[in-house]
């Protein structure tokens, strides 16, 4: 049911910039709520280092080393929380944080390309609190990595 609810508050609030592969059929990825495997899932996109934007204002300056994740925010709304991650394939587990208030916030994210992710922030108490597409190292109004797709048909020459 997470999965359901963060799939489609992510779809409301996808911009100019979506991802090139949306959570393909044979990439056997879950959302929210995942158990997780007990070996390391490979990944296709995984998740770089370097300036991360959540297409609402939240910015983040994410340092990855292996399998693990962390960033400060800088966007003046959030500057200051921690980001403190799990990596496994195209899965991201993370919480965040605030110096001297704990835990306020956990997640996940998919990547679904090399310069995007489908995330998910619950409050403490399970209620989603934020959820759409991350954009590592570009900003949310670029149109990088558009597929063919999703640009506008040509105009049809056929027969009126």
């Amino acid at each position: 049911m997470r999965y359901l609810i963060a799939c489609f508050v992510a779809m409301a609030f996808l911009s100019a910039c979506k991802p090139s592969e949306f959570l393909a059929p044979d990439a056997n990825r879950e959302l929210a709520g995942a158990a997780g495997p007990a070996n390391e899932v490979p990944s296709r996109f995984g998740f770089p280092g370097g300036v991360w934007q959540d297409g609402f204002g939240g910015t983040w300056q994410i340092s990855v080393d292996g399998q693990k994740l962390k960033g400060v925010a800088t966007s003046a709304s959030i500057a200051g929380a921690v980001m403190t991650g799990a990596i496994d394939g195209d899965l991201l587990r993370y919480e965040i944080s605030m110096p001297d208030m704990g835990i306020l916030a956990t997640g996940t994210a998919v990547a679904t390309d090399p310069q995007h992710a489908m995330f998910a922030t619950y409050d403490t108490d399970g209620r989603l609190n934020l959820g759409g597409i991350l954009h590592f190292n570009h900003a949310p109004d670029m149109t990088m990595g558009q597929p063919v797709d999703l640009r506008p048909p040509p105009p049809c020459d056929g027969p009126q």
